[in-house]
């Protein structure tokens, strides 16, 4: 063959071999693109659980504005880290993470520190001392032992760990700086577990030595004075640590077991350890999470708020809940699991490289290389009929990715449901603490009554034995109440994920869960069929089967495609010999039919069995469901029956202090002493009984969710039944007629038809100057009784105050203070428990005394006494009612009033604009420029009296026309968040329009 012939077939080779090599490139590139598609669509669908805990977290609490230093240790020196963008590595040894936090209270820069073993925030303490504020930026230290691996040896021949000390300086402006590192020497063994008691100034460590034996050491805050404690009989230390930062607390088996022990640094003496009883240490309540974006994890810090309620509950669940965070785990290595099914489709690249030599290699040592062969062998294989197989596993890798996505909602469900429901019973603690605080104060009055007589005889020593007994018992109930409420909070705190020293307040609300409604039964099942979790779970199970029956038996037929270039060297006087081989090779086993059969076979009835499955779940989810739905129809029922029970002791309390007070039995009568004492002793129990089928109803109502597979719904629907939700269609109304709406049975039934058909939550119900409704007796029994019923319908009742002469009068300080100390104390005589005055009205305006308009002398006097007479009642209620006042437009609308304007708003709780106009277009106008300079709460004051001027009323309008101007008036102001709704200016002008009356 000629050398141009041989080139010439040697380059078609070539090139067939080039043209084969790249079709099966571009169909593995182009089965890679596809594949990726697929992927980045999987994703975006499946990967959204794995963070939205997190994202949850940050948007119900925020994030605050922080930004993230980090030092890391490299060999013998410490660097700081200029742009730190490799999240995970804040958790490494050899790194050293701060924080630096602008407070959302003004403060600038607060630093704070990132334990990895304790996975806190730790704020550094950087106040200025002194007046003078340049001391806030002396450079402060702050000192870090740590216990480094051979990764950052200081010099060679170090042992495995050293014991390292870290110095930082900052400043309370957040400026952080590495000042120096030193390592300590002479310690006799390898050093692990630095533990720093600040308060000591002192670093405790273990040091191990060469046959695994702890020793205890110590050195100074300066890494030095170090020291061997010994201490006698501990036994074997395993772990220390510091719950407290003055004492060490370490884990030894002195006892034969392994126990906890506590060391006094200061005597070395060791006790018992016993945790303090007020677990609550009041960390730092800034806690550290992540945020998912372009593929990439950041660190984001959250501050716990002051009080949580069910929304912030419920994102802290999702977001740091240890089973929740498994399971999320889990479904993070399911997606992973997806990814690595898609391999075995991609064609395997192989080669061979050897050398063959002759038999004359024995005998010719001389002709070795002119003898050798030498072959090369480079290709491609495709197994063809695992393709459809390797696909098939690849959507059951999918589906399994779904099956853990579902478990990990079944997981957050499960779990926020836990939450709410620990959040009622808390709340149910809370309010039978009161409960038994006000009952062990009525029992201590029965045993003073009966210790004072019992002098008389024997039988008022019986009486005093069974007061006493009650009082124990009570004690024992408090106390019992005290540990279950502790319990349930490390419980919530655990479900939380935050640690056990986190101090949390729960919202203090009232949520009236009897209001709770569900649809029909048959839509509820319908959703829990399609939403639960546990029923996707064994559905996907399910599908999953299909795809791996259609996958066929591992015991198979195969046939591979393969391309390959071989190459062959003789010696160098020979020319090279190579060829490309394009081979199509198969297999068939002597099982191949019986696989198959036996294959089907055993899916058939796995697919069976999980069909049986789903129908077991799916039963089980709607029982469930039923008995939670029956659960909480029983629990409202309960619950009427409990209020009534409620209302009935809540009168004949009011009748028990009536007849102590009028005690006309004349004197052969026995009256009972502690008729009262023993009313309101039932009326307590009554309330018991009733916060209790509260806690019920609330926990029915989170079980009813819970069973549809919905709890993270949850927080939006119980806010709606919360007493701070602010119902923005509710409204007020004025009630100037006060002695006539409560002098008779049929006027206050007269009264409560209209504030229900009006939707009136609150009434200003006025009371004289002299405040007779509440000292004379008649009318105060009326009034009480007006209280009670207006309680039983959500309304609360106000007092309203003010007459016009106290803005020009000398005594009308003496007045307003006079009529709030009788709300005062008619409050007072109440048991704090039953119904009472919830807020007070200041009706005052200076405005329209003769001179505020054209005098400026005048105007100012009247402005300075009115604000005299709001700074003296916000001083004399306090924060035992809220404090409301009325204003007209023009205190917001013109510039030269908006100065007392603000200063009404300081003294205040809101504002009720008193919008008076004819028309609803001009109210409209008028308060949206209200509504951009309040500085507070704001309701929409509208008149309706036939007695106003035209151009201040809205008089005439028939029942129909009024309730066009309220959904016209309330559609404009929805959504605004200083809007609290509408007032309606007044009773007498809408009761006949109200109750049907033309």
């Amino acid at each position: 063959m000629s050398r141009g012939a041989f080139l010439g077939r040697h380059s078609l080779k070539v090139l067939a071999l080039s043209i084969c090599l790249v079709c099966l490139g571009c169909s593995t590139l182009n089965r890679q693109s596809v594949s990726q598609d697929a992927d980045v669509a999987l994703v975006r669908e499946l990967m959204e659980p794995v963070y939205m805990g997190q994202q949850a977290l940050i948007d119900t609490l925020g994030a605050t504005e922080h930004d993230m230093i980090v030092f890391r240790v490299e060999n013998q020196s410490v660097k700081r880290v200029p742009k730190p963008e490799d999240f995970p590595q804040i958790w490494a040894q050899e790194s050293i993470v701060f924080f630096r936090v602008n407070d959302a209270d003004g403060g600038h820069g607060a630093l704070h520190y990132f334990d990895p073993q304790t996975f806190r925030l730790v704020r550094l303490s950087a106040e200025a001392e002194g007046p003078d504020p340049s001391l806030a930026e002396q450079p402060h230290t702050f000192t870090l032992f740590k216990a480094l691996s051979d990764a950052g040896r200081w010099l060679p021949g170090d042992r495995d760990l050293s014991l390292v000390r870290l110095e930082f300086e900052y400043t309370s402006s957040g400026e952080v700086r590495f000042a120096g590192k030193k390592r300590v020497r002479g310690i006799a063994g390898e050093p692990f577990l630095p533990v720093h008691l600040r308060d000591k100034g002192l670093v405790f460590f273990l040091a191990r030595n060469e046959n695994g034996v702890h020793s205890l050491m110590s050195v100074d805050q300066n890494g030095q004075d170090l020291k061997e404690h010994a201490l006698g009989d501990a036994g074997e230390i395993a772990r220390i640590y510091s719950d407290d930062g003055r004492t060490l607390v370490f884990e030894s088996d002195k006892k034969g077991y392994q126990s906890l022990f506590r060391l006094d640094p200061d005597d070395g003496a060791i006790t018992d350890y016993s945790r303090s009883d007020n677990e609550e240490t009041g960390e730092n309540p800034y806690i550290l999470t992540s945020r998912y974006a372009y593929g990439a994890t950041t660190p984001v810090v959250v501050k716990l708020p002051e009080t949580m309620d069910v929304r912030n509950i419920t994102s802290l669940v999702m977001a740091q809940n240890p089973e929740v965070s498994l399971k999320r785990a889990l479904f993070a290595a399911a997606l992973v699991e997806v990814g690595i099914a898609t391999l075995p489709n991609y064609p395997s690249f192989y080669f061979e490289i050897g050398t063959v030599s002759p038999a004359g290699f024995f005998s010719n040592q001389g002709g070795f290389v002119s003898q050798t062969l030498i072959d090369g062998l480079v290709g491609l294989v495709q197994p063809l009929f695992d393709i459809k197989r390797n696909t098939e596993l690849g959507r059951a890798a999918r589906l399994t990715a779904e099956t853990a996505r579902n478990q990990l909602d079944n997981e957050i469900n499960e779990r926020v449901a836990e939450a709410i429901r620990l959040y009622f019973e808390i709340a149910y603690l809370n309010e039978m603490a009161a409960v038994w605080e006000e009952l062990m104060t009525v029992y201590g009055k029965r045993a003073s009554h009966y210790s004072t007589l019992k002098t008389v005889g024997d039988a008022y020593g019986v009486q005093l034995l069974a007061a006493d007994r009650v009082l124990v018992a009570g004690r024992a109930q408090q106390e019992h109440n005290r540990q279950q409420m502790l319990y349930l909070k490390r419980r919530l705190k655990h479900l939380c994920g935050l640690s056990q020293g986190t101090r949390i307040t729960l919202a203090r609300d009232d949520l009236f869960m009897d209001e709770a409604v569900f649809r029909d039964e048959g839509e509820l099942h319908d959703l829990a069929v399609l939403n639960h979790p546990r029923i996707k779970a064994a559905t996907s199970e399910l599908k999953k089967a299909y795809f791996l029956e259609s996958a066929g038996p591992a015991v198979r037929g195969r046939l591979n495609a393969s391309a390959e270039y071989e190459y062959t060297g003789r010696n160098t006087s020979n020319a090279v010999t190579d060829n490309i081989n394009l081979t199509l090779s198969g297999s068939v086993s002597t099982a191949n039919k019986k696989s198959a059969r036996l294959h089907k076979q055993y899916w058939q009835q796995i697919k069976d069995s999980l069909r049986i499955r789903l129908g077991i779940v799916s039963g089980e989810v709607q029982l469930s469901l039923d008995e939670a739905l029956m659960d909480f129809k029983a629990a409202k029922h309960d619950y009427m029956a409990k209020r009534a029970n409620t209302r009935y002791y809540l009168e004949k309390a009011r009748v028990a202090r009536l007849y102590e007070s009028i005690d006309t039995l004349d004197e052969e009568a026995q009256r009972d002493p502690l008729a009262v004492n023993t009313a309101v002793q039932e009326y307590l129990v009554a309330v018991g009984g009733l916060a209790e089928v509260r806690k019920d109803l609330g926990i029915r109502y989170v079980n009813v969710w819970r069973e549809t597979g919905r709890s993270t719904f949850l927080p939006e629907q119980i806010e709606g039944f919360s007493s701070k939700h602010v119902d923005q269609t509710m409204a007020s109304l004025w009630l100037w007629e006060t002695k006539a709406a409560i002098g008779t049975p049929a006027g206050t039934a007269a009264f409560l038809r209209a504030a229900k058909a009006g939707n009136i939550n609150r009434v200003y119900a006025y009371l004289y100057s002299d405040s007779r409704l509440l000292t004379e007796m008649m009318f105060r029994e009326r009034f009480t009784l007006f209280l009670n019923a207006c309680a039983e319908e959500g309304i609360e009742v106000w007092a309203l105050l003010g007459e016009p002469e106290w803005l020009t009068d000398n005594k009308a300080i003496q007045d307003l203070t006079r009529g709030i100390d009788r709300i005062m104390q008619f409050n007072a005589s109440k048991n704090r428990l039953e119904p009472k005055i919830t807020g007070v009205k200041i009706d005052l305006e200076p405005h329209s005394i003769p001179g505020w308009e054209t005098d400026n002398e005048v105007r100012e006097a009247l402005n300075t006494s009115y604000l005299r007479l709001l700074k003296r009642a916000e001083t004399r209620i306090g924060d035992v009612m809220p404090l409301w006042v009325d204003c007209p437009v023009k205190y917001f609308s013109q510039e030269q009033h908006r100065a007392l304007m603000r200063q009404i708003a300081r003294l205040t709780d809101g504002i009720t604009v008193m919008a008076y106009f004819n028309t609803p277009d001009k109210t409209i106008n008028a308060v949206k420029t209200v509504l951009v300079e309040a500085a507070g709460p704001i309701e929409v004051g509208l008149e309706f009296s036939s007695k106003a001027p035209v151009s201040d009323t809205l008089y005439p309008m028939d029942r129909d026309e009024w309730a066009q101007v309220v959904e016209t008036l309330s559609g404009q102001f929805l959504g605004t968040s200083e809007y609290m709704g509408l007032s309606f200016h007044d009773y007498s002008a809408l009761k006949p329009m109200l109750n049907g009356v033309r």
